[in-house]
């Protein structure tokens, strides 16, 4: 009786598993306008990483330009205590 239940058992266990193996396959469906719509945000990305880039450009130079004006004026000397205690 034991292994007539456990029989019972085994077979739902691989019916269970036959029907999974048989379920129809997950599909993806890309339209054209999906397509349009991730080219459109990768062209976004790149004109933004331009502007970006030209951003930072301008500024290094300009913080340059403005070190350079200011280079004949000499940072005041830090105390041995600012040195050791981090301060500015």
């Amino acid at each position: 009786m034991f292994r007539c239940e456990s029989t019972f058992f085994n077979l739902q266990l691989v019916n269970y598993f036959f029907n999974m193996l048989r379920r129809q396959p997950t599909t993806i469906q890309l339209t054209q306008a999906d397509i349009d719509r991730y080219e459109a945000n990768r062209q976004r990305k790149l004109r933004d990483q331009q502007q970006q880039r030209q951003q930072d450009q301008h500024q290094s130079a300009s913080s340059q330009s403005s070190q350079n004006s200011n280079g004949a004026q000499q940072a005041p000397q830090k105390t041995n205590k600012d040195r050791i205690m981090g301060g500015r």
